[in-house]
């Protein structure tokens, strides 16, 4: 398999930020407002989680079941995929993350983005 294109070269060419988190966590606002530390607790656990995956080879060896991967090759090429797409950990841009989300409104329609068009305020929480 060759890669046709990746996904920080297709935000680029879109002219999107590629270092724009895809995936994320929700917590309501008013659980993580009375929780905070449940908040920062899952924030640096996830942090951590992607620093160890992003430097320690053997800690993906508990995962590789669950990863279905059918080879070596295979499993390698998820591992590595998933380590391109870590964030680099600088503070969200939340402009960016509004263009891509207006994007995929524009492109995949309710379907895909449901009725959100636009980044609702909020939606990221700011940990101090």
């Amino acid at each position: 398999m060759h890669d046709l294109v990746t996904v920080s070269d297709a935000a680029t060419e879109l002219g999107l930020d590629p270092d724009t988190p895809l995936l994320g966590y929700v917590l309501k606002g008013e659980f993580a407002k009375a929780n905070p530390e449940v908040a920062q607790g899952l924030y640096k656990a996830s942090v951590a989680a992607k620093e160890l995956l992003r430097r320690d080879d053997k800690a993906w060896e508990g995962l590789r079941g669950m990863m279905n991967a059918a080879d070596d090759v295979e499993f390698v090429a998820l591992r590595d995929g998933y380590r391109a797409g870590i964030p680099s950990g600088k503070p969200i841009d939340e402009a960016a993350a509004d263009r891509f989300l207006r994007l995929m409104a524009e492109l995949g329609g309710e379907e895909l983005v449901g009725k959100a068009t636009t980044l609702p305020e909020g939606v990221f929480l700011h940990l101090e």
